[in-house]
């Protein structure tokens, strides 16, 4: 995997390269409007606090989870139904890190382990480590001690018992000091949490007059799979296209844009589907432990799966009458 930090520079270096001006620390809190409603800009105010006014033929809202952009046009879809929350940290001394992700599944907890360096065999080799919970059974216990849930909750998972006894946190890509924790201070594991949720955010279209949505901020459900950078990149592919076809045109009202909306909906249609399908299995442990280990009985099946939910394969794959025989023969 790439760490975050990393792709994140790629991604603004490239954005840069390509004639885009970068605004660090700005922060939009509204959106300028035509007299007939047409979104002609944004406004905001800069890292030092002071309001600024841009103009533009199209604004695009990539803001995320809690996109002000959607929410401004009325786009941000009914409240979140499925409740989660997320604890990340990242840590090095992870024992028996290997090149490979994980997911340990719980009863109403989801543990991912994932290398993000270059050499997982090398010398401290970083792992990104999220815990995923059901909101309302451990809200409270989350808001009680952060760091003490995350630490109790991973070390009931069997198979990661132990494992981060002697993990620390990871110095970050900012940190000037040394890489090793000997020349460090010791803070108290797990260090900083990273914390974030619900993951529900289902999106109410994705187009409008003058501006449209893409990534999280054009709806979002859980995807237990780790497909969301996908999909994002994928759909901003497409608004490419289709926002250089709009300003060619000189038009960038709805209509203009209505191609990006149905390309939208067919890219994100069936992993979205899959990813409710898994979700509707996971949440309830005793369905799981039926559906799942049939899987290891059933090589097609399971590697036709994970193709789809590595998003190599389209999601209507999974309807192959020799992978459905292969696993339901497993049964």
């Amino acid at each position: 995997a790439v760490s975050r930090d990393r792709l994140d520079h790629a991604l603004a270096r490239a954005a840069r390269d390509a004639g885009a001006s970068f605004h660090p620390g700005a922060r939009v809190d509204n959106l300028l409007r035509a007299p007939d409603g047409r979104v002609t800009g944004v406004s905001g105010r800069d890292v030092h606090g002071r309001p600024f006014r841009l103009l533009s033929r199209l604004v695009i809202g990539a803001d995320g989870l809690r996109s002000i952009t959607a929410r401004r046009l009325g786009l941000a879809g009914r409240p979140a139904r499925l409740r989660k929350l997320s604890l990340t940290a990242h840590l090095i001394g992870v024992r028996d890190l290997d090149t490979l992700g994980e997911m340990h599944l719980g009863d109403g907890a989801v543990a991912g382990v994932a290398p993000v360096s270059d050499d997982p065999a090398g010398d401290d080799p970083v792992a990104n480590v999220t815990l995923v919970v059901d909101a309302a059974r451990f809200g409270r216990l989350v808001a009680a001690d952060p760091a003490a849930f995350f630490r109790d909750r991973l070390r009931a998972f069997p198979r990661l018992a132990g494992r981060f006894d002697d993990a620390l946190p990871a110095p970050t890509t900012a940190d000037p000091r040394a890489r090793h924790p000997g020349d460090l201070p010791a803070p108290a594991w797990p260090g900083d949490l990273l914390a974030s949720g619900p993951f529900d955010r289902p999106g109410a279209g994705v187009i409008a007059d003058g501006a449209a949505l893409v990534g999280d901020a054009a709806g979002y459900f859980d995807p237990l799979t780790g497909q969301g950078i996908h999909h994002a990149l994928l759909a901003a592919s497409i608004l490419a296209e289709e926002a250089d076809a709009a300003l060619r045109s000189g038009r960038t009202d709805a209509r203009a844009l209505a191609r990006y909306a149905r390309r939208h909906a067919r890219a994100v249609r069936g992993t979205r589907v899959l990813q409710h399908f898994i979700e509707a299995i996971v949440a309830r442990p005793r369905l799981a432990d039926r559906a799942i280990p049939p899987l290891a009985r059933a090589p097609r099946a399971a590697t036709l799966l994970l193709a789809t939910t590595g998003d190599l394969r389209p999601a209507h794959s999974l309807l192959s009458p020799t992978a459905i025989a292969e696993y339901l023969f497993a049964l």
